[in-house]
C-alpha cells in the first residue's frame, strides 16, 4: 500500500477525496486509514449532518467521509466503525450516525474510534 500524503490545507471538494489519495481504495482498511488522515490534523469533522460549514472549512460526518474516500468499500468500513464504537463507547450503542451526531462526541472521540476500527480491520483482514 502506498504511503498516504497529508491532506491539503484547503478542504476537499465533495466526492474528490479518493482522487487526492491516488484513486479508489483497495480495502476497508485503506478507507479508514484515508479517513483518519483526512480529518487530522487540519481536516474538518462535522458533528451535525452530512456536511457543514465551520470556521476551519467544510466538515464531513464519519459516514460522508467514508463515502467520499471510497464508495466501494465504504459499507464495510462503516460496519467496522460501528464495531469500534461498541468497543470504545459501549454506553452509546453502535450506530455511526448517532455517535457522530451526539453532543457528547468530540473530534478526539472520532479519531479514537477510527483508530480502533483500523485495528479491527487489520485483525479481520478487511
Amino acid at each position: 500500500m502506498a504511503l498516504l500524503k497529508a491532506p491539503p490545507k484547503e478542504p476537499y471538494k465533495k466526492g474528490k477525496i479518493s482522487q487526492e489519495f491516488g484513486g479508489p481504495a483497495i480495502s476497508a482498511l485503506e478507507v479508514l486509514m484515508r479517513a483518519r488522515v483526512a480529518i487530522s490534523p487540519r481536516g474538518a469533522w462535522s458533528s451535525r449532518g452530512w456536511t457543514s460549514k465551520n470556521p476551519g472549512g467544510h466538515g464531513r460526518c464519519l459516514l460522508q467521509l467514508c463515502n467520499d474516500v471510497d464508495g466501494v468499500h465504504a459499507d464495510t468500513a462503516k460496519t467496522l466503525l460501528s464495531k469500534a464504537i461498541k468497543v470504545e463507547f459501549p454506553e452509546r450503542g453502535g450506530s455511526v450516525m448517532d455517535f457522530n451526531d451526539s453532543t457528547k462526541t468530540h473530534k478526539h472521540d472520532v479519531i479514537r474510534v477510527l483508530e480502533t476500527a483500523i485495528d479491527l480491520a487489520r485483525k479481520e483482514g478487511k
